[in-house]
């Protein structure tokens, strides 16, 4: 059984009505691992869902971003904690609970999974324009294009 779970993050000063009061501030946001390009992860951001119902006056506080996350992705968080503290992670979904796993342990697992994710091969596809065999993929990892 595959699980699907939602995972809320608060929002903390991000609302455009009191960004003159936190400049700099880290955003919410969830990214799908694709793969592991030169060394460097390959994300695609999720696009969260903003619930202002708990939100206070100016809407600096009890703003939610709802995700929507599946088991067999690796995920990137960025939560915010408080006005000062960002939580940032990897992790997997294994039976509808959230693991987390260091970054050493994401590259890895791609470098020995030689980016063959096929998340990361349907990128490669959108971003090229055109559909790649398995041999043209392959043949593209090898040459770093």
């Amino acid at each position: 059984m595959s699980f699907v779970i939602t995972k809320k993050l608060e929002c903390i000063g991000e609302d455009g009505r009191v960004t003159n009061y936190c400049s700099g501030r880290k955003r919410a946001w969830i990214a799908v691992i694709k793969g592991c390009h030169n060394g460097q992860l390959v994300r695609e951001f999720l696009r969260g869902y903003k619930d202002y119902t708990e939100a206070n006056g100016p809407g600096s506080r009890g703003v939610y971003k709802y995700f929507y996350l599946e088991e067999g992705n690796i995920y990137e968080v960025s939560e915010p904690k408080s006005w000062r503290n960002t939580e940032y992670y990897f992790c997997i979904i294994k039976n509808g609970k959230v693991v987390k796993m260091s970054k050493i342990g994401v590259v890895s697992f791609f470098q020995n999974q030689k980016n063959t994710s096929p998340g990361y091969h349907k990128m490669l596809e959108r971003q090229t324009g055109k559909d790649m065999s398995d041999e043209e993929f392959f043949t593209w990892l090898r040459k770093g294009i």
